[in-house]
């Protein structure tokens, strides 16, 4: 609870204080609020008697300033006694019911336990200290008098900021602890690692008598799972079909061209089933995902698997990897979910068949995620350009290319478009803009025909053959039979 208020502050067995202390600052609803906790381990159960000693232990060698007095003079104070042991029933009515910097505001008491508890007090300042007795001893006997004359209203003061929390040991803890971080999505298998390093976090502050929380804080960002889901997705209207399909077969597979948004989509349906609980990972590598998707723990988990066969061209051994993919789609336990993001290309080329129907992986078919509509292009070619700060009047120049040109209604490209916009000259226009939005990929291709002679002449041929071919379909050239006769006759050579 702590930890998700980012204003408390702890400071572990603060000086004059218990193993605790938690101080929420003042706001303008509520002033600064104080809280002690004292842990105490003990077999058998915690009766009144054993409460009433809790309440009068005092700071190291001091005779005076008990928790209880504590508790009766300072305003907005709470304790919370965390106990191994059952209490009785007659300490029932102080178990903890709201949250604790709830308790520091205070709450009702029953008058029957404020006379006890004062009886009790009375007690002990009766009761004669043995002649061996050291000076602290008569110190905190003088006091537990002083005490004893108090009247009953401090009483009912103290108890109503007190609480006590019951059966909680070092096992019970570590559960809820656990349970806690799954909750928040964290890796099952790196918990016992955080709570190793929470504890030295604890250590250090205990050390030094300063504040835990915000080392604490930044241990926990930054072992965090990243939120999968991305934060500008623009819905396409199919991701409740895909999520029901994933629930369903516990499979989905995302295929379709490079940069129209496959892998955004795959993290859209998984960030649905991080919010429900799953432990997410990512990664390009099927027997990584089969580590994490065939582990034998018990959290359910879902593995976005991104273009495993290759990105822009095959990997060597694709049937092997496709038949790993398969077996590993066969073996998946009902708790587990497994997202493919493919590229088409290679997906075909892998399969060596001229259609995405005859890819199917046992009886699991591949969804085809399709360019965008121009409606959605513009809304998310907006957005991009709005976070880097492109001017409205450019905005709504690609916007128009956007409207009239398909080549221009990839996320993918639009995103890489804002993000390098200010590389383009201020004149630029409709080839120059087009151009930049594939520049990355035209990156590749060139670092790829540096790897050979032979990877640079299929290159070129196939640039300047598909060049050829648009112009040869454009009408001014369709109008002139010798310049296409000398064209076919140069492809063919």
């Amino acid at each position: 609870m702590a930890l998700e208020d980012g204003s408390v502050s702890m400071i572990p067995e603060q000086a004059g204080r218990e193993d605790a202390t938690f101080v929420w600052p003042a706001d303008k609803d509520r002033p600064t609020a104080t809280l002690e906790v004292q842990v105490k381990g003990a077999a058998g159960k915690v009766d009144l008697q054993t409460l009433v000693e809790h309440l009068l232990h005092y700071p190291d060698r001091k005779g005076t300033g008990s928790l209880i007095e504590r508790l009766m003079d300072l305003k907005n104070h709470g304790a919370l006694f965390v106990m191994s042991a059952r209490c009785t029933d007659s300490l029932t009515p102080l178990l903890l019911d709201r949250s604790p910097q709830e308790l520091t505001k205070g709450r009702p008491v029953l008058t029957s336990i404020a006379e006890a508890v004062l009886a009790a007090v009375r007690l002990i300042g009766e009761k004669p200290l043995p002649e061996s007795a050291t000076r602290l001893q008569e110190d905190r006997h003088a006091d537990a008098q002083i005490l004893a004359a108090r009247p009953l209203s401090d009483y009912s003061q103290a108890l109503a900021h007190l609480a006590i929390t019951e059966r909680e040991t070092a096992e019970t803890v570590e559960v809820s602890l656990h349970r806690t971080l799954q909750r928040r999505r964290f890796d099952t298998l790196t918990l016992r690692g955080i709570l190793a390093s929470l504890t030295d976090h604890l250590n250090d502050a205990k050390r030094s008598q300063s504040d835990v929380i915000p080392a604490m804080r930044v241990e926990l960002e930054k072992r965090a799972p990243l939120k999968v889901r991305p934060v500008d997705y623009l819905d396409r209207g199919i991701e409740a079909d895909l999520f029901k399909q994933l629930q369903d077969q516990k499979t989905l597979l995302l295929v379709g061209p490079p940069r129209t948004g496959k892998s955004w989509t795959a993290r859209r349906i998984g960030g649905e089933l991080q919010h429900l609980g799953y432990e997410v990972a990512n990664g390009s590598h099927i027997d990584e995902a089969e580590r994490f998707l065939i582990d034998p723990i018990s959290a359910a988990r879902v593995y976005l698997l991104d273009d495993p066969l290759g990105a822009r061209e095959p990997l060597s051994g694709g049937s092997a990897r496709l038949a790993a993919l398969r077996q590993l789609i066969e073996r998946l336990p009902t708790n587990r979910r497994l997202i493919v993001a493919q590229t088409d290309t290679v997906l075909l080329q892998t399969r060596g068949v001229p259609s995405i129907e005859a890819c199917k992986i046992g009886d699991q078919p591949w969804r085809v995620i399709p360019t965008l509509s121009p409606t959605h292009a513009d809304i998310v070619w907006r957005s991009a350009a709005e976070h880097q700060k492109i001017s409205a009047s450019k905005v709504e120049l690609v916007a128009k290319i956007i409207e009239r040109n398909d080549q221009l209604r990839e996320p993918g490209a639009l995103s890489y478009l804002a993000q390098t916009f200010d590389e383009l000259p201020s004149n630029a226009g409709e080839a120059e803009i087009l151009f930049q939005a594939r520049r990355d990929a035209v990156d590749f291709a060139k670092s790829l025909a540096d790897v050979s002679p032979e990877y640079r002449a299929m290159l070129c041929a196939a640039a300047l053959a598909t060049a050829l071919v648009k112009k040869l379909l454009s009408p001014s050239w369709r109008s002139s039979p010798m310049v296409v006769k000398h064209a076919l006759v140069w492809l063919m050579t």
